[in-house]
This record gives structure tokens, C-alpha cells and sequence, in this order.
């Protein structure tokens, strides 16, 4: 077999090792906060009730709103906390392969709260009013959910009340 090009593989450690060391660990925390404490546990699990028939167990939502982002973030901590400049075998990446790894790895995160900034300031209202609006459910999917028998009376739960939920109380 013929390689065409000899750097493939250096590039591809450079990718798993920012991408796979750092993003997917950003991009988990992110999405299990996002929805279990921001959208919220009890609505996300009426949802799931609504399209599925069936109820989240708890173990799910204690382990998808709780233990999972406290793991990822401990993991996250420490990995950078341990963080050495990537080697493939006996070759030393240069500073600027270094940069490009980290400008390849905060590229996947970045657009999330760039993209979440960007919808709250082009919303009307005050700050919290457009903060409140960000979290909550579009008008198609409540028609949606009111289509299907799910009513929104948990339009402003608090983080007591959603950790509540989380482990079945």
C-alpha cells in the first residue's frame, strides 16, 4: 500500500489529542447542564414521557444531571492540570502544530456560547426576561407538547425544586 502523504498520522494524533483530551469533555458538561438544569430535568422528562410513553427512571437523571458533569468536569480538571505538548513516538510537535491543536479543539466548543450569546441579545426584553425565554421551549414544540397532553406548568422551576426531581422526591 502507498501512502501519499507520510504526515497522516501526525495529524491525526494532534486532532485526538486536543479533541478527544479537551472538546468532548466541554461539550459533554455542557450538554448535560444545558438540559438538565437549564431546559430542566422535570420538563426534559416529560418530553421524553410524551414521545417515548415511558417515565426517565431515576438513576438516569441522577446519573445524566449529576454524576455525569461533576465526572467530566473532575476529568477535565485534571487533564489539563496534567497537560504535556503531544508526542507521536520520538518526534516533538512544534509550538505552532500546538497552537493549531488547541485552535482545532476550541473550535468545536467555542460556537456553543458564541451561538447561545448571539440568540439572547437579538431577543426583546430585559436581561433576565431574555435569559428566562432562552431556556424555555419554542412556541411550535409547546403546541407540540399541549398536542400530545403535556402542559408547561413548570415554566420557572427552581434549581431546589429541579434537584428534587432529579432524585425522585
Amino acid at each position: 500500500m502507498c501512502n501519499l502523504f507520510q504526515g497522516g498520522v501526525y495529524i491525526f494524533q494532534l486532532v485526538d489529542w486536543y479533541v478527544g483530551a479537551v472538546a468532548s469533555y466541554v461539550i459533554a458538561i455542557l450538554e448535560c447542564l444545558a438540559v438538565g438544569w437549564c431546559y430542566g430535568a422535570e420538563r426534559f422528562s416529560a418530553d421524553v414521557e410524551m414521545m417515548t410513553g415511558k417515565r426517565l427512571p431515576v438513576i438516569y437523571k441522577v446519573s445524566c444531571f449529576i454524576i455525569t458533569p461533576v465526572v467530566m468536569s473532575a476529568a477535565l480538571v485534571l487533564t489539563l492540570a496534567s497537560y504535556t505538548p503531544p508526542r507521536y513516538g520520538g518526534y516533538e510537535y512544534p509550538q505552532t502544530a500546538i497552537v493549531f491543536g488547541w485552535i482545532i479543539a476550541l473550535g468545536s466548543v467555542v460556537p456553543v456560547p458564541v451561538n447561545m450569546a448571539i440568540q439572547i441579545l437579538n431577543m426583546e426584553g430585559s436581561l433576565s426576561q431574555r435569559l428566562k425565554a432562552s431556556t424555555s421551549p419554542s412556541t411550535s414544540w409547546l403546541k407540540s407538547r399541549r398536542r400530545h397532553g403535556v402542559d408547561d406548568k413548570h415554566e420557572s422551576t427552581s434549581v431546589t425544586d429541579n434537584f428534587l426531581f432529579i432524585i425522585g422526591r
